[in-house]
C-alpha cells in the first residue's frame, strides 16, 4: 500500500508543519536522485556583527539561534492601518556574540512557530 500525506494530528506530534505521511511496518524508504526540479535555496550568510558594516537597503542572509519570541501584536499606523507583528531576537557567534531583532508581518508574523533554542535562517 502507498502511503498517504493528511494532517497530523497535533495532539501526538510536535513538528511545525501540519502534515504527516504516516509509515507501516511493510513501507519502504528509498534515497532520492535530484533531478534539479526543485531549485535549491542557496544562502551567503552574513554574521550577525557585519550587519551594521553594510549599506542600508542591503540584502543579507542570516542564520541563528532564536533567544526571544514576542508575541503577536496589534498595531495602528498613521496611514489608518491595521497591521499584526511579531518580533524574535536572533543570536550568533560573531564577535563573541551578536543579536538583532528581526520582525515578521501579517500572515508571517501569525504562522511563525519558531521557539527558543531553534536555529533560524533568513533570506534577504
Amino acid at each position: 500500500p502507498v502511503p498517504r500525506s493528511s494532517t497530523r494530528k497535533k495532539k501526538f506530534t510536535t513538528p511545525p508543519h501540519d502534515y504527516e505521511t504516516p509509515l507501516a511496518s511493510r513501507s519502504s524508504v528509498r534515497p532520492a536522485t535530484d533531478d534539479g526540479i526543485i531549485p535549491a535555496m542557496n544562502y551567503a550568510f552574513c554574521p550577525i556583527a557585519d550587519i551594521s558594516s553594510r549599506a542600508p537597503g542591503d540584502h543579507v542572509d542570516i542564520v541563528g539561534v532564536i533567544t526571544e519570541v514576542g508575541e503577536c501584536a496589534q498595531i495602528h499606523t498613521k496611514a489608518g492601518k491595521d497591521l499584526t507583528k511579531r518580533t524574535c531576537q536572533l543570536l550568533d557567534d560573531s564577535s563573541g556574540g551578536s543579536s538583532i531583532e528581526c520582525t515578521f508581518w501579517g500572515q508571517e508574523a501569525e504562522t511563525f512557530s519558531g521557539s527558543v533554542g531553534s536555529v533560524l535562517a533568513l533570506k534577504g
